[in-house]
């Protein structure tokens, strides 16, 4: 910010107050001047009264003490140490032209000359008096201004002592302009952004501050430079209230692409990811590719670990909904955050609530597809509340007034007997008719034996290629007990024994004596594929917490590895680590 006008010239401001001398002075004379006068520059005139030269004090003070005790400069006169390469500017030459030119040849004064004569010299100082008097000129216009604007805006002076402070100012911080201008910025706010800028001269722009408590502002501030010099400091404050809507905004943004970012790196929605030989497993892809290009829910069912969120993607990927994927456990969220998980929640709707409120997964879902994972484990009463929302297409947000209409494609998918759970009163059935529009059934993998060795190996090889070693192979025999084992966890199990038998194995072929114990003695008992329900369900439950105990040792205890290692939320790891009472304290 700089205070001149380019239009004011040099022969308004110059002052024809200057020492001239002739090109015969003695040096001695130059001395006695410079000493008595306090000057910087003698200029030098010839027979014509012409300006050719100045002689510098600097200069003379260094001549004088080289010389041996004397006269000074031992009858050296003007003309033996003039500068005749000086610059000059004529009387037209604007201001900022004018400090341009002392600035970059670091002078404090230059001569103005009309037509060989010197009529007159500008000081830096000259420049800096006019400059002050313009501005106390017009000052009122300058107040006026800036108490127009919206933001509250702080001037300060090089020693940090506030020489403008607006309306909004006062407003925003209750501090009257008599009480702060004159004094000290940080007697008011130590830790005021201002003093670090007149530190550092550095601009600071949308930095969010607290320059004392209670206060939350938005503050941008530059140095006020001149001649190369901070002079002082202006900025401007705007209150965080004038923009908590915007906020509002980006926070629902920003959680939509938190589940966004979540699929990076997962499993994209293409039918090349399921393939199988089993005719009842085809029958579902064909199924699925129909039904893709409609809105109609669709029921996904079949034991844990049988590729129902892998149909679930592809089935969105194909399906031309611009919205996104947004998957949702619904055996991992608490019974009491339901509501707010699914339709959100406003400002203030309960304890602990997010000041800006929170966009439920009907919303973050909006044009695209809501996968309901586990449906079967959601309570009754948001049931009910499922279903209207899936009905009418309308959400309300928890402490909320207004209906929000959204656009939601449901697949929904369990691995319990939903048709048990209507007969027993656990799930409603107007529910289950509305989710159950396309029905899904995928067969479990002992009912797959064909597709077991293509899985097999296809995990191996991936394994080796996360794990940067050479391929391995598996012989005959080890391939056999893998076939005749029934993979309760189905191809979940199969890719983590896979994984077990590749980080384990030293050899460059997998044997039997690389399977896990468990499905040796699964198979020599003569464990099948007849194994009941309930005896199906302990073994994926003894092998799912021996998973997890197992990966949250190898992470230290750690949460949030042990999660990304499993493949699964953080918030599904804490529901499990509770379910089975794995004792965290032993890690």
């Amino acid at each position: 910010m700089m205070f001149y006008m380019d239009d004011v010239n040099a022969g308004k401001i110059m002052t024809r107050k200057y020492t001239a001398l002739p090109l015969d002075a003695k040096l001695s004379l130059a001395v006695r001047i410079f000493i008595k006068n306090g000057i910087d520059e003698i200029y030098l005139l010839n027979k014509d009264k012409k300006l050719v030269g100045v002689i510098r004090r600097d200069k003379v003070w260094e001549l004088v003490s080289k010389n041996s005790p004397g006269l000074p400069g031992n009858g050296l006169i003007a003309v033996d140490i003039m500068d005749a390469r000086f610059k000059w500017i004529g009387e037209d030459v604007n201001i900022s032209d004018c400090i341009k030119i002392m600035e970059q040849f670091a002078l404090e004064s230059i001569p103005v000359v009309k037509e060989g004569t010197i009529i007159g010299v500008v000081r830096y100082a000259d420049i800096i008096r006019y400059l002050l008097e313009q501005y106390e000129k017009g000052a009122v216009v300058f107040d006026g201004l800036l108490n127009d604007i919206q933001e509250a805006v702080c001037i300060i002076d090089s020693g940090g002592r506030v020489i403008f402070w607006n309306n909004k100012a006062e407003q925003l911080y209750d501090i009257p302009k008599d009480v702060i201008i004159g004094n000290r910025l940080d007697e008011f706010f130590p830790d005021a952004i201002d003093l670090k800028v007149l530190r550092t001269k550095e601009v600071l722009k949308d930095i969010f501050h607290s320059p004392r408590k209670g206060s939350n502002v938005i503050i941008s501030a530059s140095p006020i430079m001149m001649d190369g010099r901070c002079v002082g400091v202006i900025s401007t404050d705007k209150d965080i209230s004038d923009i908590r809507r915007i906020n509002g905004e980006l926070e629902k943004v920003r959680e939509r692409a938190d589940f966004l970012e979540g699929e990076i790196g997962r499993l994209t929605g293409k039918w090349d990811n399921i393939f199988s030989k089993n005719k009842k497993m085809q029958d579902a892809i064909e199924i699925a590719r129909r039904a893709a290009a409609s809105k109609a829910p669709i029921l996904i069912t079949g034991e844990s670990g049988t590729g129902k969120e892998v149909f679930a993607r592809a089935i969105h990927s194909h399906s031309g909904l611009k919205g996104p994927f947004v998957p949702v456990n619904c055996s991992a969220i608490p019974a009491e955050l339901f509501e707010s998980e699914f339709f959100g929640y406003e400002s203030g709707a309960f304890t602990g609530a997010s000041k800006n409120g929170k966009a439920g997964y009907f919303e973050l879902a909006n044009k695209g597809t809501l996968f309901l994972d586990e449906i079967g484990d959601m309570p009754l009463f948001m049931q009910s509340k499922l279903l209207r929302a899936a009905e009418d297409m309308k959400i309300r947000r928890v402490g909320g007034e207004r209906s929000i209409d959204v656009d939601v494609r449901i697949i929904s998918a369990t691995n319990r007997n939903l048709e048990e759970y209507v007969k027993n009163g656990a799930f409603r059935e107007d529910l289950y008719y509305r989710l159950n529009v396309i029905r899904l059934a995928l067969p479990p993998l002992r009912e797959r034996k064909e597709d077991i060795i293509t899985f097999l190996k296809m995990f191996l090889a991936e394994t080796c290629k996360s794990e940067g070693r050479d391929r391995v192979d598996i012989d005959k025999d080890a391939v056999r007990i893998l076939t005749k084992y029934a993979w309760k966890g189905n191809i979940r199990e199969l890719k983590n024994v896979a994984e077990n038998m590749v980080i384990l194995c030293i050899r460059d072929t997998i044997t039997a004596e690389d399977i896990p114990e468990y499905i040796l003695n699964a198979v020599d008992s003569g464990e099948d594929a007849d194994a009941g329900e309930a005896d199906l369900k302990e073994s994926v439950c003894r092998y799912e917490r021996g998973l997890i105990v197992r990966t949250l040792r190898e992470s230290g205890g750690n949460i949030a590895k042990a999660a990304k290692r499993l493949g699964i939320p953080r918030s599904t790891l804490h529901y499990k680590i509770g379910l089975y009472d794995i004792d965290m304290s032993v890690f």
